[in-house]
């Protein structure tokens, strides 16, 4: 039997947290699934294709282009990752069956807008939604009409890869608090630099680190000199290994508008570092007070990162914790698995010898 094939579509050329899982995913089933990752071109490609997984370029996701991509791959299964992927892609598959695989949950689906309604008559054409966590279907509007064909995934984590990715990374600069994520509203930058700015007062000589890049990040070099702490504060921009930086901070802040399940603090956990984060999505299901602290407040945020790296003592108890946590969420085999038997119901008879 061949193998199935699955066209991957994503709506970014960049790389973030969503463009990660997917790599990830398409690399534990190399060897069972022909995977294509179609995306609008750019630094995603080169990433990609570093990993050995075909991409195809497209202008942007739209019915035209994806329906042009259908004929050139001829896929079993389309694979829509996030919420407008998957419109467009049903309303362009031709009867090939379509998963939506959800990443986060944005703050649209907790409304009765257009926008939630359009994405509810969508869901009757997908054959399965993924989610990452509970928090996804539970806060969409119209989610319990759609449990039936949801299963919460999670995401896939494979502890080994990160910490060799730690220790083959060029750029490993020590700090003290490390932001790392897209500069872009659902992380929440401008309460990074303002909860940074509070602890400078008291301890000047603290080193931040931010990697990501996004269109906050005009406003985020504008905030830092409003605050005069130009010199504490280093912005990385984008970087394909982040993860020896990660490996060199001593805590992560997560202060999160929102967030379908939090990667970024697995993956700090996974290197020993607490997570100071907010009580948002999945993240209120990984960080515990063993492990981090979940904050609501500015407040909060600044008492426990003062603490962390203050009192030695504490910290080291949150850092044995952390790396224990993590390895809770150490899943790549059965990850693949799952997804594999998904794919399996979802072709039906699309497959053939």
């Amino acid at each position: 039997m061949r193998k199935i094939r699955v066209m991957h579509v994503l709506c970014m050329n960049s790389y973030s947290g969503a463009e990660n899982v997917v790599i990830t995913l398409i690399n534990s089933l190399k060897k069972r699934v022909d995977s294509v990752y179609v995306s609008p071109d750019g630094s995603i490609r080169e990433i990609v294709e570093s990993y050995g997984i075909r991409h195809y370029a497209i202008e942007k996701v739209s019915v035209t282009n994806i329906r042009k991509a259908i004929k050139d791959i001829k896929p079993d299964i389309i694979q829509a990752h996030d919420f407008t992927a998957g419109i467009i892609c049903a309303v362009a598959a031709n009867g090939i069956p379509v998963i939506n695989h959800l990443h986060n949950n944005s703050p649209w689906i907790k409304r009765y807008s257009v926008k939630s309604f359009l994405y509810a008559l969508t869901c009757f054409r997908f054959k399965k939604i993924l989610t990452v966590s509970d928090s996804v279907m539970d806060e969409f509007v119209f989610g319990k009409w759609f449990v039936k064909k949801t299963t919460v995934i999670g995401n896939p984590i494979d502890l080994s890869a990160i910490l060799n990715k730690a220790e083959s990374s060029e750029k490993c600069d020590e700090s003290d608090i490390i932001l790392l994520g897209r500069l872009v509203a659902q992380k929440n930058p401008l309460l990074f630099i303002d909860i940074v700015a509070e602890i400078v007062k008291n301890n000047p000589e603290i080193r931040i680190a931010i990697v990501g890049d996004g269109d906050l990040r005009k406003d985020v070099q504008d905030k830092i000199m409003e605050y005069g702490i130009s010199q504490n504060v280093k912005l990385y921009g984008f970087q394909a290994n982040p993860y020896g930086l990660l490996s060199k901070s001593k805590v992560m802040c997560m202060p999160s508008a929102w967030e379908g399940f939090g990667l970024a603090a697995v993956e700090a956990l996974a290197l020993g570092k607490p997570v100071v984060a907010s009580t948002v999505g999945g993240l209120k299901n990984i960080v515990n007070n063993e492990c981090g602290k979940l904050c609501k407040r500015k407040e909060e945020y600044v008492r426990e990162l003062e603490e962390l790296l203050s009192d030695e003592t504490y910290y080291r108890k949150k850092t044995c914790a952390a790396k224990k946590r993590a390895y809770e969420y150490d899943n790549i085999l059965n990850y693949s698995e799952k997804i594999e038997k998904i794919y399996a119901s979802v072709a039906n008879n699309r497959i053939v010898e």
